[in-house]
């Protein structure tokens, strides 16, 4: 049974079919806005006095934001806006990947699977198994033999680049090395490519997802670099295209107004990211499945 990448297409859109699925994307959209409205609320505190001048009119501020300024003071408020922003980025982050995470679990009960038990910590891992599997394919292919190319090349384009300043013709050793390193990891995000529909459907550590991962996934790479492409293009229709439609049709008529434009274009970026959330969780599941029935016919056919 070969790879079929329009039944995991089409379970992508596959929550359209279900109401339950409005509460996950009003969840996200509820986690965005008030991110934004926390952020200008900041902004509003710490830097009132700079963005009336701003709103005077483009000539007009220029003349007179560098006059109003105390860059003592100014400093000081920015470090001040950052100590209040980090800390909600951070909350907002755990929000989304929480939300992210409901949205996976409602694919799979939808695909007929059932989930493992979730709770905080559940969560938390699932956080650091994101960061682990982006230093993995950076730095720990999970393959022996790809794992040594990696950190050769690595190595190589290292010492290089540093050989550059004593030998500019260094620079086309650095090349080739760093082509290769830059293949690998491209190579290892692939095989990671399902790590969260499997952390959150059995009950394995992080190694042991990352691992499965690449159990999955062995001598399925070009299927997976397939969904990945389909995944990108989706991704630029639910969430560029529209944007750049906007850019071309609604923007030019806000010329003369440049804050409500960029009101405008990042309240349609908001409302676009939760639709592509709820895509994504369900598109990912359906990849999963499908390769989970290829090794599953495969074990069968070995037998």
């Amino acid at each position: 049974m070969p790879f079929k990448i329009e039944d995991a297409l089409r379970y992508g859109f596959a929550w359209i079919e279900d109401r339950e699925s409005l509460k996950y994307i009003l969840l996200n959209l509820a986690v965005q806005l008030a991110t934004g409205a926390a952020t200008i609320l900041l902004l509003l505190m710490f830097f009132q006095q700079y963005l009336s001048l701003l709103f005077m009119g483009e000539s007009t501020s220029a003349a007179f934001l560098p006059l109003a300024l105390d860059w003592q003071e100014f400093i000081s408020k920015v470090i001040m806006f950052f100590a209040f922003l980090i800390p909600i980025l951070i909350i907002s982050g755990v929000a989304l990947a929480y939300v992210q995470a409901l949205m996976v679990l409602f694919a799979l009960r939808k695909k007929g699977l059932k989930p493992a038990s979730f709770s905080f910590i559940k969560l938390i891992r699932l956080i650091i198994m994101g960061i682990a599997a982006s230093l993995a394919a950076l730095f720990y292919s999970f393959d022996k033999t790809f794992r040594i190319i990696q950190w050769l090349s690595l190595f190589g384009s290292i010492v290089s680049i540093l050989l550059i300043r004593l030998l500019p013709l260094f620079i086309f050793l650095a090349l080739p090395f760093l082509l290769i390193y830059i293949i690998i990891v491209i190579y290892n995000f692939l095989r990671l490519f399902i790590t969260e529909p499997i952390f959150l459907h059995e009950e394995l550590g992080i190694i042991e997802t990352l691992k499965k991962s690449f159990e999955i996934t062995q001598d399925e790479i070009w299927n997976v670099f397939l969904a990945a492409l389909v995944l990108m293009v989706v991704s630029y229709i639910l969430n560029q295209l529209p944007l750049e439609l906007l850019k071309y049709t609604v923007l030019p008529m806000l010329s003369s107004q440049p804050t409500l434009a960029l009101i405008v274009s990042s309240l349609v970026a908001i409302l676009l990211a939760p639709i592509f959330a709820m895509f994504n969780a369900f598109y990912k599941v359906g990849v999963y499945t499908e390769l989970l029935s290829l090794k599953k016919q495969s074990a069968t056919a070995g037998i």
